[in-house]
């Protein structure tokens, strides 16, 4: 089992949700979350104004899955979140030790 994070831009959040729903995917959580990456965030005001500010608004997808719908995932993940602009996001990839679902004590890959 893997769990498959998924920082992306704010703005496709409803197109990942979908996504998700399109591969038969439909368990996930999504979460509100800020932060940055290499580069300085900057933003440019209609004015003409700009200024750095310390963290963007991303959404964090968090999905569980069999090792074998892994690349399913993340390749559908990159097909919906990639414009080639800075801010793209990042996915990462974890190996799952166990599995427990707290309302029937299940272990592993039923309890997903």
């Amino acid at each position: 089992m893997v769990e498959i994070i998924a920082i992306v831009r704010p703005n496709k959040t409803a197109e990942t949700k979908q996504a998700l729903l399109d591969i038969g995917k439909p368990g996930f959580t999504c979460v509100r979350v800020s932060g940055r990456g290499k580069q300085a965030v900057v933003r440019t005001f209609m004015d003409g104004s700009v200024i750095t500010t310390g963290l963007n608004n991303k959404r964090m997808f968090i999905i569980e899955a069999e090792n074998d719908d892994e690349q399913l995932i993340v390749d559908k993940l990159m097909a919906v979140n990639c414009t080639g602009e800075h801010g793209d996001g990042k996915i990462f990839v974890y190996e799952l030790m166990d599995v427990v679902r707290i309302r029937t004590g299940e272990h592993g890959p039923k309890a997903v």
